[in-house]
C-alpha cells in the first residue's frame, strides 16, 4: 500500500453520522494514528483510539451517490477530493482556519465523512463551533464544488447517481478539558527570569 494521504483516515461505516459523546475514540491520521494491515489508496485504514490532543471542532455529512470502494482505487480524484472538502469547510468555518487544520476520517455509505477542526484554543473552538451552527452554506458550497469536481472523467467510474451533501451533524468540540502533565519541563526564552528561594539568614547568637 502507498503512504497515508495526509490528515485522512478510514473508519467504520457512520452512515447518518450520530453525534459523539465527549471521549469516544478518534481515528485520525494527525492524532497518531497506526494503519491497519488492509489499505486503500494510500489512505490508512484505521488508527489507536485516541483523544483529540487539541482543542477540534467534529462535523459529519455524508456524500451520497459516490462508490467509496472505487473511490479508494482511485488515488488522483481522491487526493482531489479530500483538498475540495477541505478548502470548503475551512472556508465556512471561519478566516482564522485553513486547510492545513483539518483531517477528515471517510467511512462507506455513501461516502460518510467527518471532519476534524483543530483549533489554537478552546475559544477559537467555540467561535468554529458558532459559525458552522449558524451557516448553511457548507452543505451548499460543497455540493456546488463537487458537481464541478465531477466533471473530470474518473469521476464516471465513481458516481451512482447525481450527487447530493446530506446528513450534517451538529458540531461537537473535544479537547478542551486540562491536558495531563507533560513528561518534559517547559523550555523557557531568554527573556523569562525565573526566581530562586534565598536561604535564610543565620540565626542570631
Amino acid at each position: 500500500p502507498g503512504e497515508p494521504l495526509p490528515g485522512v483516515a478510514l473508519a467504520p461505516s457512520e452512515h447518518l453520522l450520530p453525534a459523539i459523546e465527549v471521549g469516544a475514540p478518534a481515528t485520525v491520521s494527525s492524532f497518531r494514528t497506526a494503519a491497519a494491515p488492509r489499505a486503500s489508496a494510500g489512505v490508512a485504514q484505521e488508527g489507536l483510539p485516541l483523544r483529540p490532543l487539541q482543542p477540534t471542532v467534529v462535523v459529519g455529512l455524508v456524500i451520497e451517490n459516490i462508490d467509496y470502494d472505487r473511490l479508494l482505487e482511485h488515488e488522483n480524484f481522491l487526493a482531489t477530493f479530500n483538498a475540495t472538502i477541505k478548502q470548503v469547510a475551512s472556508s465556512v468555518a471561519g478566516m482564522e482556519v485553513s486547510p492545513e487544520d483539518i483531517d477528515l476520517v471517510l467511512s462507506p455509505g455513501s461516502v460518510a465523512v467527518k471532519c476534524l477542526i483543530r483549533t489554537a484554543t478552546g475559544e477559537l473552538a467555540s467561535l468554529v463551533d458558532a459559525q458552522l451552527r449558524s451557516s448553511t452554506r457548507l452543505k451548499d458550497d460543497l455540493e456546488l464544488e463537487l458537481r464541478m469536481l465531477a466533471k473530470v472523467g474518473s469521476f464516471e467510474g465513481i458516481s451512482t447517481g447525481p450527487l447530493s451533501v446530506d446528513g450534517i451533524s451538529a458540531p461537537v468540540i473535544f479537547g478542551t478539558t486540562t491536558p495531563r502533565p507533560t513528561l518534559y519541563p517547559p523550555t523557557t526564552t531568554s527573556t523569562t527570569t525565573t526566581l530562586r528561594p534565598t536561604r535564610p539568614p543565620p540565626p542570631c547568637k
